[in-house]
């Protein structure tokens, strides 16, 4: 785990009603008219890749604007310690993953409105070179994977005067799923 002690987001039944609800009450019409959750997720799912990659690289510089200050320095400390092969499991390819969808919303309306998205994503390194072996062979063997990995981004956009700003990483966390 990256982020030591942090709660594993799973998602809810309830994730859709809030998402409708929000959607429909509060930010159409409070914070941002044109908010699509189905464009957000595609550019988090890239984000989550090139954020990722930036980590298992070590390339910290190339994170600014898309993480905040305070969550680099707490990866970094994390990344630090982990072996070359430890922070090769954080990198995520996009056609590893298996899902990645949305965990949970929130909107706040005030002086400075902001939408907060939190994602689930379950990937498994290797697993578009599976499916290739798959379609020649029939069969699909995932007893040879590494391992089944999860990772939670929180991504927030702040808006001020009705203004979007950029969305920022504001908690990213990688984990192992037994």
């Amino acid at each position: 785990m990256l982020v030591d002690q942090a709660p594993a987001h799973v998602p809810s039944l309830l994730t859709p009603l809030k998402l409708l609800y929000l959607s429909t009450l509060r930010i159409a019409p409070y914070i941002d008219k044109e908010f699509d959750i189905a464009e957000f997720l595609k550019g988090a799912k890239y984000a989550t890749a090139i954020i990722s990659k930036a980590l298992t690289n070590k390339n910290y510089d190339s994170l600014q604007g898309l993480v905040t200050e305070d969550m680099i320095e707490i990866l970094r400390a994390k990344i630090e310690t982990l072996s070359p092969n430890q922070r090769q499991l954080i990198a995520v390819d996009e056609t590893d993953m298996l899902f990645y969808m949305l965990s949970d919303i929130d909107a706040t309306v005030g002086e400075e409105h902001s939408i907060k998205i939190t994602t689930i994503c379950h990937y498994i390194q290797g697993l578009a070179e599976k499916k290739n072996k798959m379609m020649m062979s029939g069969l699909i063997d995932f007893t040879t994977s590494t391992k089944h990995l999860v990772c939670n981004y929180t991504f927030t956009r702040k808006y001020i005067n009705n203004i979007g700003g950029p969305w920022i990483a504001t908690f990213v966390n990688h984990y192992t799923v037994s």
